[in-house]
C-alpha cells in the first residue's frame, strides 16, 4: 500500500527512519485484527540481504508492548540485551532465529503462528504505545541508530 494509506488505516503514528529515507515497499497487515505496518528496504550497502526475509531491513510498527513475552519466545541460542533507544526501553535479540510475541492493547498475548523465524531484531517499546521492530542482518548499533531516526 502507499505509506499515506497505511498511516490513515492505523490508530498510531507511523514513522519513517530518516537514516534510510522512504521505504521500498509498505505493507499493512490487518489479518489478525491488530494492524501492523511493515516498511521494507531492499538490500544495499549497510543493509545486507537477510536469508529469512530476502530484504535488507524490515521495520514493523504496531500498537503494543514487548515485555517479558519476548524472553519466553526466544530459545536458548538467542541472546537478549536490554538497552535504551531514543530514551525508550529496547531489547536486542541476536543469535539463533526466534519467534515473536507481544502484548497488543487488548492485553491478550499474541504469538502469531504464521510468523517465520526471525534474524537479528531490535524491539523498541516507545512511550507513545508503539512497538517498533527492526529485523535484518545488521548490528545492534546500526539498528539502534535507525530506530532512533524514526520520524
Amino acid at each position: 500500500v502507499a505509506l499515506a494509506r497505511a498511516r490513515a488505516a492505523v490508530p498510531f503514528p507511523v514513522g519513517v527512519p530518516s537514516a534510510l529515507g522512504p521505504p521500498d515497499r509498505v505493507f499493512l497487515d490487518t489479518a489478525l485484527g491488530d494492524p501492523v505496518v511493515w516498511l521494507a528496504y531492499r538490500p544495499r550497502p549497510g543493509l545486507p540481504r537477510a536469508g529469512e526475509t530476502g530484504v535488507g531491513l524490515l521495520v514493523a510498527q504496531l500498537a503494543g508492548r514487548a515485555g517479558p513475552l519476548v524472553e519466553k519466545a526466544a530459545g536458548p541460542g538467542t541472546t537478549i540485551t536490554r538497552l535504551t533507544v531514543g530514551g525508550d526501553p529496547a531489547l536486542w535479540l541476536a543469535g539463533d532465529p526466534h519467534g515473536f510475541a507481544y502484548l497488543p492493547p487488548s492485553g491478550a498475548p499474541r504469538f502469531d503462528a504464521r510468523d517465520r523465524l526471525a534474524a537479528n531484531v531490535l524491539l523498541v517499546d516507545r512511550a507513545d504505545g508503539v512497538l517498533v521492530r527492526l529485523e535484518g542482518r545488521i548490528g545492534r548499533a546500526a539498528a539502534a541508530r535507525i530506530a532512533a531516526s524514526l520520524r
